[in-house]
């Protein structure tokens, strides 16, 4: 007879996590940042950016100033190519 084992699951917490939007005609990210004020609590700043490679190239930066660790996107049919293929570049 198998003997059960205990898992754990691992939880990974980010401190600094974006969320991105991707749309036909524009892009919504937020970013979430702990508070320099207050221990504990957390800022959220939102973005709308544009679709063309200048706007995207404006994101990445964007992402980069605040020093993000990870993004999650959700996109509506194919829209996201765009976005992961510049961003690659």
């Amino acid at each position: 007879m198998p003997r059960l084992q205990e898992v754990k699951d691992d939880i990974i917490i980010h401190l600094r996590p974006a969320g991105v939007d991707l749309g036909k005609r524009f892009v919504l990210a937020c970013v979430r940042t702990p508070s320099t004020s207050r221990a504990g609590n957390w800022s959220l700043e939102t973005e709308r950016f544009g679709t063309t490679t200048a706007e995207v190239r404006r994101l990445l930066a964007w992402l980069l100033e605040r020093r993000v660790e990870v993004v999650v996107m959700e996109a509506t049919s194919d829209y996201g190519r765009g976005v992961y293929c510049c961003s690659r570049t």
